[in-house]
């Protein structure tokens, strides 16, 4: 009877045992089947969030490319602004209904007290579109993917690459009062695209030597200098990183022998741009419209011409002429001191391109050297021509618009 007691107890245990185990079981895969779809939805969402982070850096690349596209136009330009960028969009993939905003202000050096408030330079958009994803959309779970971006035009505040030449703005030939007030610099600018001589006589109220850094990291313009470090400036451009409104140490006239033997070794280096017959002729010289490209394609660096350099192949900087004849010059006001040593700050860089030299015969008759490899004798009667022209260097930091022609452009935001 006990025995039977005892077994009778032993099939109960067992049968709970069994049943335990079961339940056991089951829950053991109500947990499986949990854990392995929260695997994959986890595993899902990673690889939704990979590709909307894909996707993000795609849309900012294309937001960047949209206002880099508009932006070279600004500011005279602006329907065309509007247009390019909407066109880069719809050549590369951006469906025009994803370009939720496309704004043109005059935002960008709004701070600046010499900043224009008519003059539109800058231009914004946001783009936006459905994010691709894997699963999350099963679940009914979406959202866009945006991005901003925001172009600005400027002229150049500060630069390398400076010849060691300054030119004053109030007495200078070259330059034309437009606006109405003959005290205030930027009521004047250069008279593009017409002969220019930016040295006529020695000493000169209108042009100067002026005394830069020669290496990297030097001042601007440091104390001392000398005849080789003028010459060496003159040939490849100082390498000193000069500011507008630095103080700069000016010396009314140029150093004849110096400066002409100086050019003659920089135009010597010459040739990059003239080997594609596309673009003017193989006679030896680089010419204006082979060594920049117009927009519009004018064929003269009227006061509506911007230019951007080509790549003749040289110079692995794309900012920078491929030419030695285009050259960076340092405007000033004017020369206080017209016999000596004088400080003034920099109110701006302008875009050079050296025709040549000529010398004033005794007749008064000029006999021109396209690449100033005159006589040292006639050295004393001759001067450096050329013109103003305003062009888009890439690159470079930039500030409140001026109407001296060195422009650059850069993404803000």
């Amino acid at each position: 009877m006990m025995r039977d007691h005892i077994s009778s107890l032993r099939a109960a245990c067992a049968r709970g045992a069994r049943r335990l185990i079961g339940e056991e079981r089951g829950a053991g895969v109500i947990w499986f089947a949990a854990f392995t779809l929260v695997a994959l939805l986890g595993g899902t969402i990673v690889i939704d969030y990979g590709d909307i982070v894909v996707e993000r850096r795609d849309q900012q690349k294309s937001a960047d490319a949209i206002v880099l596209a508009g932006v070279q136009e600004l500011p005279e330009e602006t329907l065309l602004a509007d247009q390019f960028a909407r066109e880069w969009g719809l050549r590369n993939g951006v469906d025009p209904t994803e370009i939720v905003d496309l704004t043109l202000d005059a935002s960008c050096w709004s701070s600046h007290p010499d900043d224009d408030p008519l003059v539109l330079d800058s231009i914004s958009t946001d783009i936006s579109r459905p994010a691709n994803m894997f699963l999350l959309r099963e679940f009914g779970i979406g959202f866009n993917v945006g991005a901003h971006a925001k172009g600005c035009v400027g002229s150049l505040i500060e630069t390398t690459g400076l010849r060691p030449w300054s030119v004053s703005i109030f007495n200078s030939e070259c330059f034309s009062l437009t606006g109405g007030n003959a005290a205030n610099v930027l009521d004047y600018e250069p008279q593009y695209g017409q002969r220019c001589v930016i040295r006529l006589e020695s000493p000169s109220s209108q042009v100067g030597s002026i005394r830069l850094g020669d290496e990297p990291g030097d001042d601007c313009s440091p104390p001392g200098g000398g005849a080789s470090a003028y010459k060496e400036n003159i040939v490849e451009g100082s390498d000193a990183l000069c500011a507008i409104g630095e103080i700069i140490a000016t010396e009314p006239g140029l150093q004849v022998g110096p400066t002409f033997t100086a050019v003659e070794d920089m135009l010597a280096l010459e040739g990059a741009c003239d080997t594609n017959p596309n673009f003017g002729n193989t006679n030896g010289y680089d010419e204006l419209l082979e060594v920049f490209t117009a927009n519009p394609s004018d064929v003269a660096p009227g006061p509506n011409t911007i230019f951007t350099p080509r790549n003749c192949g040289w110079d692995t900087d794309p900012g920078t002429p491929d030419s030695p004849r285009f050259v960076t010059l340092v405007l000033i006001d004017q020369f206080d001191k017209p016999n000596g040593f004088d400080t003034e700050p920099i109110i701006a860089f302008a875009g050079f391109f050296i025709e040549g030299c000529e010398v004033v015969e005794g007749d008064g008759s000029l006999t021109a050297y396209p690449q100033c490899d005159m006589k040292n004798s006639d050295r004393a009667n001759a001067q450096i021509v050329g013109t103003f022209v305003q062009h888009l260097k890439l690159g470079g930091a930039a500030g409140v618009l001026n109407p001296f022609g060195t422009r650059t452009y850069a993404l803000v935001e």
